[in-house]
């Protein structure tokens, strides 16, 4: 049997800026969780890009470095990007992801 993880929305905007950096963001007991399935969706919930997002409303959209930790420490190599922020940096922001996801070994879907 295969084992699928999900996780909820991931980013790393505004508030929550250069949070993939600290040490112990994630308690131990949910990396165990996450790490112990056979995939990882992780709900990428924001752009992956240095694009400035557009004005207006509440705009998410993360360092592409970031991936790092997705991949890593979240344990996912699925990101789904089906999401209502995706477009916050319009087409570069998310040709920017796109090629985040490349550039850490991960696949994209939605």
């Amino acid at each position: 049997m295969t084992s699928i993880a999900f996780t909820g929305d991931i980013t790393f905007s505004k508030y929550m800026k250069d949070a993939w950096q600290k040490e112990n963001l994630l308690d131990e007991k949910i990396i165990h969780f996450l790490h112990t399935a056979d995939h990882v969706v992780a709900n990428v919930e924001c752009t992956l890009s240095n694009t400035p997002t557009t004005s207006g409303g509440l705009k998410h959209s993360s360092d592409p470095r970031a991936g790092a930790f997705i991949r890593d420490k979240v344990g996912s190599k699925i990101w789904t990007l089906a999401n209502n922020h995706i477009l916050d940096c319009k087409a570069p922001g998310l040709l920017d992801t796109l090629q985040a996801a490349k550039d850490h070994g991960c696949q994209t879907i939605g």
